[in-house]
Formats: C-alpha cells, structure tokens, sequence
C-alpha cells in the first residue's frame, strides 16, 4: 500500500470513528431529552392528581384547592432523585416511594395537604 493509501485510509477510519461518536452522542441526547419530557409529564400528571384528591377529600379537610405556593413548592421537588427506581418518573406517581432503608417519600398529595394547612404566609 502506498503512503498515500495510507493516509487515506487512516483519515477514513478516523472519519468513522468520529462520525460513531457522533451518533452515540446524539442518541444520548435524544434519550435524556425523552427522560426529561416523561418527568415533565409525570410531574403535571402529579399535580393534577394532587387538585383532584384535595377535591374529593375537601369534605374532611376543609380545603378544596392548595394554595399556589404550595403547588409551585410540590412541582419543584426533583422526586426522581430521591428514589432508586429505573424509572425517573415513576418517582412522580401520587403515592409513596421507596427511598431506602425501609423508608419512603410521602404521597404527593399528602406533603400538599400538611403545607397547605400549615397556611404559611
């Protein structure tokens, strides 16, 4: 082969190794963009659960809605990061969640409910 084939060669394998990178980083990215959209909406899936119960259960709790602040508080709570589940938004279901050593992080609606009667101001 000659040197010119050579380099030739070589630039073409360094193209494809590159060109690989590239779609692997790609991929990547398309799949952290499709973890964040299922989070956003388990998150807004969340939150209306949340206004749906403190509806049904406004009979014994004196309250048909949560203050806005305290939904906003609910929304911002990055749940996913407290879980050891596969599945980031599974952590955004309206029920407790496993965190570990035998404990769990509190139902979303429940942690609304105790905030919202606290009635910060």
């Amino acid at each position: 082969m000659s040197p010119y084939n050579k380099d030739m060669f070589l630039m073409r394998q360094i193209c494809a190794e590159m060109a690989a990178d590239a779609r692997g980083k790609q991929q990547k990215q398309a799949k952290n963009v499709s973890i964040e959209s299922q989070i956003t909406d388990a998150r807004r899936r969340m939150l209306e659960a949340i206004r749906l119960d403190a509806l049904k259960t406004a009979r014994w709790t004196g309250r048909e809605v949560f203050s806005d602040r305290v939904m906003e508080a609910i929304s911002s709570v990055p749940r996913h990061a407290f879980i050891e589940d596969r599945e980031p938004y599974a952590a955004y279901a309206n029920r407790p969640a496993p965190i570990g050593f035998g404990q769990t992080i509190s139902q979303p609606y429940i942690v609304a409910l105790m905030s919202d009667l606290l009635d910060l101001t």
